[in-house]
C-alpha cells in the first residue's frame, strides 16, 4: 500500500507544479503584454510632445516671417500726381 500512496502524492504533486507552471505562463504572457502596452503609450507620449515642440517651433517661425514680411517687402516709392487743373476761364 505504500507503493500506491507514493505514486498517489507524485501525481499529485505533478499536477500542482504543472498547474504552477501553466500559471506561471500566464503572467509571464501577461506581463510582456502590459510592458509592450506601457512601450506604446511613452512612445505616443513622446510623438504628441515633438508634434507640440514642432508645431509651436513653426508657429515662432512663422509669426517672425511675418513679422518681417513688411520690412522686406519694397515700398512703392511714393508718386506726386498732378493735380487737376481747378482754373476758371
Amino acid at each position: 500500500m505504500r507503493v500506491g500512496r507514493t505514486a498517489a502524492l507524485v501525481l499529485d504533486i505533478m499536477a500542482d507544479e504543472q498547474f504552477t507552471a501553466k500559471s506561471l505562463q500566464r503572467q509571464a504572457k501577461k506581463a510582456n503584454k502590459d510592458e509592450t502596452t506601457e512601450k506604446n503609450k511613452v512612445k505616443l507620449v513622446r510623438q504628441v510632445h515633438k508634434a507640440e515642440q514642432n508645431g509651436a517651433n513653426a508657429r515662432r517661425h512663422y509669426k517672425k516671417e511675418i513679422q518681417k514680411e513688411p520690412r522686406s517687402t519694397p515700398r512703392m516709392p511714393f508718386v506726386k500726381r498732378p493735380r487737376a487743373s481747378t482754373s476758371s476761364a
